[in-house]
């Protein structure tokens, strides 16, 4: 659920859907890479993705029916947004607040080298785990401030302390 640019290292989704056949993928949202990845699902015949398009109003509709949100890389308030509609998150690197938001095992995975198997594995993961499980998990991060906000605290006291040992 963004914008369709190569940044964003879409095709790592789109490929794991080959694997992935018993789900369906909605990709919401445009961008410059749009038509990219329309002919990139088109060519390797993946008939389990769909693309909807900007979507401006009512987008929290997509979240609802999803049952997992997948972001390979970089997505702003999108994580966020998925843990509110108690969604388990599979990501990769992001903006660094992934690192807070997601535990390993508990409401979703996090990985750095993202891969279309990596993505496939966790998908039967969660679902082994459970879905409605992680998603609550998911939910139950977002409501513990104070953790989140000291890990805050505790990062941009760390990165002020590195720009002042950098600038001596």
């Amino acid at each position: 659920m963004w914008s369709c640019d190569q940044r964003k290292k879409i095709e790592i989704l789109l490929d794991s859907m080959k694997k992935l056949s018993d789900c369906i993928l909605i990709i919401v949202g445009d961008g410059n890479d749009m038509y990219y990845y329309k002919k990139y699902a088109t060519d390797k015949k993946l008939d389990n993705v769909i693309f909807v398009g900007r979507v401006i109003e009512n987008v929290d509709c997509y979240y609802q029916v999803a049952d997992i949100f997948i972001m390979p890389c970089q997505g702003g308030l999108a994580l966020n947004q998925a843990m509110i509609h108690q969604k388990p998150i599979i990501c990769g690197k992001a903006d660094g607040s992934e690192y807070d938001l997601v535990i390993n095992g508990y409401n979703g995975f996090r990985d750095e080298n993202l891969t279309p198997d990596k993505i496939v594995t966790y998908v039967e993961e969660i679902k082994k785990i459970g879905i409605e499980k992680m998603g609550k998990n998911s939910l139950s991060i977002l409501f513990e401030k104070e953790i989140l906000f000291e890990k805050f605290v505790e990062r941009f006291v760390k990165g002020i302390i590195n720009i002042n040992i950098l600038g001596e």
